[in-house]
């Protein structure tokens, strides 16, 4: 480890630390305040990185007599330097200013513009640690939509928090140890994540920790570039491909098995800790950090460093090892990974969006390259000759007596456990009889789901799911020959449980009290993704230079800032809402979603996360669209999965920004009038009509019949008569069959004409939930019996 180097980004990692209180407190100028912090929590700091946050923004002619001497110190304050304004000119413009102090981060999505010019309201995250933004994401706080208070109440309770996360951490040889600077890393990211690095801009839209991130990586390049004339970045780019066949693979075509749910669960995280192994062994191999990792979703990520032929001559090595051991141990997915080197210059540059697509399109056709590859045939896949027959499960791998094979039964372990554990611990041996292995070169990484045999390992990472206190296994542990480092990760993994168990699919749907007749509702399954992000990516970010002046702009600080956002609405909120609808979330990638659930419950839960997205978003040019496919409850997955991607398609194929069901494809959402909304409204007033008996039942088959004869009607489901004018006919059915008060008939039926287009959606949502009830009724009735 180069000591230099350490101190330096450390120090960058730090250089604004002391902002948090600069914020409360403005006559003290944050280089004392973060000096003055780091000396009375940083015990035993070197005195280097204590003068190098304190002089980060002094004239070299104001230093003091001894650094003024000290050569190696002014190299290393000059790059901080470098770096910080590099950086700061990356993630904001600093010509523009106000007298006001910011405390408030504003919400990085108004930035976006993608066409013609709709208003977008301005908007503010509340300036929260992680930890306070997860509790008042669980009490359904709203202010976590839109913030409008002061602030400075937050502020102290910051600067108290992240106190006590340096107090718990022995953080006394930071520089010299690289775990710990990767714990410092995650204390900032669960700290400053949600208060802006701008102090008096006028567009506080970057976060703190995001200037924090790009500034220790801008640092570490010069100085690995410090002597070449020639300063050139390497992006770094994966992309997990073959998740979705993967996830949801069941070789017999029949229903899934009794243990299908727990071979769910155990994919998905799966899916994560690939991404999560072949990331560190990237920066083991490259000697970097966890702030190089720009971006990282559950089966994504960016990574910047610095070129040099050494790196590229490592990483074709490292894709090697990865291919090799993921085609041969998990058969049907890979990851495409791609670099592509450019000028530093890029960072601030109008080119930098192109330069960024050109990677991703790179990864694109590696992927292609990959599910074509001659490889999977030839000297990637071992199968032994002797095998006898194939897993049941999966249909890849030889099955053991149980007809699973050893993967699957892995699988199904992870699903069970997962339910009940807070952290994952990656070590390079099996601490524990779950664990999973990924071997990569001479490199292994082992992710155990327990800790049973702590005293064979001399090092502990602990990856905590979407939980931000403070591990307590590290204080609890004695043991001298052990250290322990800690970050965490967002996961969109909620699993309906009963009395503390985990629900299965089944359970879901199924009512195992009712043992005669029909005793299941309908299962379905969405799949939801974000629009647009291709254009998003290219030319999205507006950057200001002045006032009056806008531009398309683009930068790593705003994508990842965008990236991290986004991901907190795909895994912490999603999370919230799909416990308030009792709705499976199978999987969830950064900027789309996978979710299971019945019928009628999972229309609450769409309904609601279209809500809660236009909330957090709060730009009518980022939207959502979804698919879905209703089945009964013995119908595979796998089958279920590939018609909702048919209906996700649709709902694309038609402008985007809408959900397809029942044959139904449907505007929501920002920029149109809430269709879906309109109509999941209609039903309701349909079934209570049918529930106080004004109408009956076969109310709702009759609109069925009729809306098949609209012109509107999908062409395969259309009748050859055509009613253009439906007015009469339900005019004459409801006078006919109303049991009620004229006027809440004429009510109906005014309601029902002004959104004709997709009242089948309308009436079959409403035979779904009447059948529902009828279900618990049924049930009720036998649990008083017993």
């Amino acid at each position: 480890m180069n000591y230099d180097e350490s101190i330096l980004v450390c120090a960058s990692l730090l250089h604004d630390i002391g902002k948090i209180e600069n914020r409360t407190n403005i006559r003290i100028s944050h280089e004392e305040l973060g000096f003055k912090f780091l000396k009375d929590n940083l015990i035993g700091a070197d005195n280097r990185l204590l003068d190098l946050v304190r002089y980060h923004h002094t004239d070299e002619n104001h230093l003091p007599e001894y650094l003024k001497k000290d050569n190696n110190f002014l190299m290393l304050l000059d790059i901080l330097k470098n770096a910080d304004a590099l950086s700061a000119s990356h993630d904001r413009d600093d010509k523009v200013k106000s007298e006001e102090i910011t405390k408030k981060i504003k919400k990085i999505f108004n930035e976006i513009k993608l066409g013609e010019n709709l208003k977008t309201e301005e908007e503010y995250f509340p300036p929260y640690t992680l930890n306070k933004f997860l509790d008042e994401v669980e009490s359904n706080n709203s202010s976590i939509f839109n913030f409008k208070d002061d602030g400075t109440l937050e502020y102290n309770n910051i600067y108290r928090e992240i106190t006590h996360y340096f107090t718990k951490f022995n953080l006394v040889d930071l520089p010299y140890n690289k775990s710990k600077i990767n714990t410092l890393n995650s204390i900032l990211i669960a700290t400053t994540r949600f208060i802006p690095s701008a102090f008096y801009y006028s567009e506080p839209n970057v976060p703190l920790y995001d200037h924090l991130k790009m500034t220790a990586t801008i640092s570490q390049i010069l100085y690995r570039l410090r002597n070449t004339n020639e300063k050139r970045i390497l992006l770094i780019h994966g992309d997990i491909i073959g998740i979705q066949n993967y996830i949801f693979r069941y070789f017999k075509s029949s229903s899934t098995d009794d243990k299908g749910t727990k071979r769910l669960r155990g994919r998905s995280l799966m899916i994560k800790l690939i991404n999560d192994s072949v990331i560190n062994y990237i920066l083991d191999e490259l000697n970097l950090y966890q702030f190089n990792v720009l971006f990282d979703s559950s089966d994504k990520f960016f990574i910047l460093c610095n070129y040099s032929q050494d790196n590229i001559d490592k990483l074709l090595k490292i894709r090697e090892n990865i291919e090799r051991f993921l085609f041969q141990e998990f058969r049907d997915i890979n990851i495409s990974l791609v670099w592509k080197e450019n000028d530093i210059k890029i960072l601030n540059s109008e080119e930098l969006s192109e330069f960024i697509q050109d990677v991703i399109d790179e990864a694109g056709k590696r992927k292609y390259k990959l599910l074509n590859s001659q490889r999977f045939h030839s000297g990637f896949f071992i199968l032994n000759s002797d095998i006898n027959r194939l897993c049941d499960k999966c249909g890849l791998r030889p099955a053991k007596d149980d007809n699973t094979c050893d993967m699957c039964k892995l699988e199904e372990d992870i699903g069970q456990r997962i339910v009940k554990i807070k952290n994952i611990y990656k070590t390079d041996v099996p601490l524990s009889d779950v664990y999973v292995k990924f071997e990569y070169g001479d490199k292994r990484y082992v992710y155990n789901l327990d800790l049973e045999k702590i005293n064979d390992c001399k090092h502990v990472e602990i990856i905590s799911i979407n939980d931000f206190e403070y591990p307590e296994i590290i204080e609890k542990s004695k043991l001298p020959n052990t250290t322990f480092s800690w970050r965490f990760i967002l996961q969109g993994n909620y699993i309906p449980k009963e009395n503390n168990i985990s629900k299965t699919i089944n359970d879901l749907v199924c009512f195992k009290e009712i043992k005669k007749g029909r005793s299941c509702s309908y299962l379905a399954i969405s799949k939801g993704d974000m629009d647009n992000m291709g254009v998003i990516l290219r030319k999205g970010f507006i950057s200001r230079k002045s006032h009056n002046d806008e531009k398309y702009g683009y930068n790593f600080t705003k994508y990842s800032a965008f990236s991290f956002y986004t991901n907190i609405f795909f895994t912490l909120i999603l999370n919230k809402i799909a416990k308030s609808h009792e709705i499976y979330i199978a999987y969830s990638g950064g900027d789309d979603l996978v979710a299971i659930g019945e019928i009628s419950q999972m229309l609450l839960f769409l309904n609601e996360l279209n809500r809660r997205f236009r909330e957090w978003f709060s730009n009518p040019y980022l939207t959502i669209s979804v698919g879905v496919a209703m089945f009964d409850a013995t119908y595979p997955l796998w089958k279920g999965i590939n018609i909702a991607e048919e209906e996700l398609n649709r709902s694309k194929l038609n402008d985007k920004n809408r959900i397809t069901i029942f044959d139904n494809t449907m505007k929501w959402g920002h920029m149109s009038n809430d269709e879906f909304e309109i109509y999941m409204d209609l039903s309701e007033k349909i079934t209570q009509a049918i529930k106080d008996r004004k109408v009956s039942k076969r109310f709702n088959y009759f609109l069925l019949e009729l809306s098949r004869y609209s012109p509107n009607t999908k062409i395969h489901h259309r009748s050859i008569k055509k009613v253009m004018i439906p007015d009469p006919y339900l005019s004459y059915y409801l006078k006919r069959n109303w049991n009620g008060d004229d006027s809440e008939r004429d009510n109906l039926m005014v309601s029902i004409l002004n959104n004709f287009d997709h009242v089948s959606f309308s009436s079959i949502y409403s035979i779904l939930k009447l059948r529902k009830e009828e279900l618990e009724n049924e049930r009720r009735k036998v649990m008083e019996v017993k």
